[in-house]
């Protein structure tokens, strides 16, 4: 059968540079990418192309050198039919070229032609819908992770990355896990070269934060389930990134920054480099390092409000409202008297007592919405964790005879991303008693608590580091060979 790649559009001056990025690979698929990229239409056969493979392209070229680098040494060659259209035969077939090798003009007839093709640069090219996203889009999308770039495209939803997560002791705090269309990371399978990788969590996801960015040379994503060939854990898709095997020579990437409010510094390094070894062999190496500093607490950005859902004490109105500047009223850095006749005492830096004010909506031991208090989540909660990751790779490929090829590969990451949890705290059920014959108790409230025959109070208090703090500290290493 032969097929007939098109993009249905108008004539295009062939002799124009364009930009190509067309990774090697089996010859049915990067011909149709060149048609793709090219603009232009490629009649060939099917089956005939399916057994050749064509070396990488990347560079901006007139389609016809385009198409002559793509097919050398590949046994195919390329002529054209007097409609101008590109004929793909094997080598010694097929194309008459004039001295400088250009494509020159030729006739065929077709027994039957089966056109399939789009505009759209990405497309079905297997029997479920793949989409497949090169490695210069990557970096266009994002030049963080891998996560990060992918997390741009619309069939991913609520990928799991340290810009998303919540910061449980539980969970792997700073990982990065795929999502396809929300139904869940479990249901998503990644993918490493078509083969499966060793998981970093025991529900079976990978992070893939832990795998060389800089070797993929491709990102294919089945967007259609596809669990009846893969299993349960491809309900919704399959994440298939690809390396590219014939790499050779060095790439380096060097980055650095820091958020606009002088936060969150973070860098990264990788370098790759891949040689041929002898004339069947080659050898592919990788190593990345990058490390992210956290982010802790919300007050500093100007977004944040303290916003919250609290109850109403009010009678005959809403049972709760959505207001601004909400804080505690259970506890306070220093302490707050919470019960008793010194009840609305709270302690200032030095132990200084003095009035806590109320604001509105105030309910005892809970909240309110201005006054004084505090709102944990404005210094104490972390937005982003402290983050490092390091991966290298290793892969040896040598072709034993034409058409049979053995690797050895080996695969090492180590993820650490780490952050604090809430600080000991007394309030509620574990509020402290504090007694008057406590060393640290200032006078003015020892006299106080004579003169009302006082013997004891509960003090509510929140650490702020001065009562220690709990340190949660997630690692991921992975080996696979």
């Amino acid at each position: 059968m032969l097929v007939l790649f098109a993009l249905c559009a108008p004539t295009v001056a062939v002799a124009t540079p364009r930009p190509f990025d067309i990774p090697a690979g089996p010859a049915n698929q990067t011909l149709t990418r060149f048609a793709q990229q090219a603009g232009i239409a490629i009649v060939f056969p099917y089956e005939l192309a399916a057994g050749h493979f064509t070396r990488r392209v990347q560079a901006t070229l007139e389609p016809d050198v385009a198409l002559r680098q793509l097919l050398l040494r590949s046994g195919l060659s390329a002529r054209r039919d007097e409609d101008g259209q590109i004929v793909i035969a094997l080598l010694g077939r097929g194309p008459a070229r004039d001295a400088a090798g250009a494509i020159t003009a030729a006739t065929t007839d077709l027994d039957e032609v089966n056109v399939t093709g789009t505009r759209l640069e990405r497309g079905m090219l297997t029997p479920t819908p793949v989409t497949a996203v090169s490695r210069l889009e990557l970096s266009t999308l994002s030049t963080g992770t891998l996560a990060e770039a992918l997390v741009e495209l619309p069939y991913f939803l609520n990928n799991d990355t340290p810009q998303t997560q919540s910061y449980a002791t539980s969970a792997a705090a700073g990982a990065s896990y795929l999502n396809l269309r929300g139904i869940g990371s479990i249901r998503t399978l990644t993918l490493l070269d078509g083969k499966r990788i060793v998981p970093a969590t025991r529900f079976g996801t990978v992070d893939v934060a832990l795998l060389p960015r800089a070797l993929v040379e491709r990102v294919e994503v089945v967007t259609g389930g596809a669990s009846a060939a893969y299993g349960s854990d491809a309900v919704s898709g399959v994440v298939n990134l690809v390396t590219d095997p014939g790499f050779t020579g060095w790439r380096a990437r060097v980055q650095a920054g820091n958020s606009d409010r002088s936060d969150n510094g973070n860098g990264e390094l990788a370098v790759t480099y891949g040689t041929a070894v002898g004339d069947r062999s080659h050898l592919i190496l990788s190593a990345e390092f990058s490390r992210a500093r956290g982010i802790r607490g919300y007050r500093h950005r100007d977004w944040f409000a303290s916003w919250a859902t609290i109850p109403n004490p009010m009678p005959g109105g809403p049972v709760e409202v959505t207001v601004p500047d909400v804080h505690a009223t259970g506890y306070t850095y220093g302490g707050l008297i919470t019960a008793g006749p010194l009840a609305g005492i709270q302690f200032l830096p030095g132990a200084v007592p003095a009035a806590f004010v109320r604001g509105d909506y105030y309910t005892p031991a809970g909240t309110q919405s201005g006054g004084d208090g505090i709102d944990p989540a404005a210094d104490l909660v972390w937005m982003m964790p402290d983050q490092m990751r390091a991966n290298a790779y290793l892969k040896y490929t040598t072709e034993i005879r034409p058409g049979f090829t053995a690797y050895a590969q080996l695969f090492t990451g180590h993820s650490s991303n780490a952050y604090d949890k809430d600080p000991p705290s007394l309030w509620g059920a574990w509020e402290a008693t504090i007694y008057n014959d406590n060393a640290f108790l200032p006078q003015s409230i020892r006299t106080q608590m004579g003169s009302l025959g006082v013997t004891s109070f509960r003090l509510g208090r929140i650490g702020n580091g001065d009562l220690g703090r709990g340190r949660v500290h997630n690692i991921s290493d992975l080996l696979s060979a």
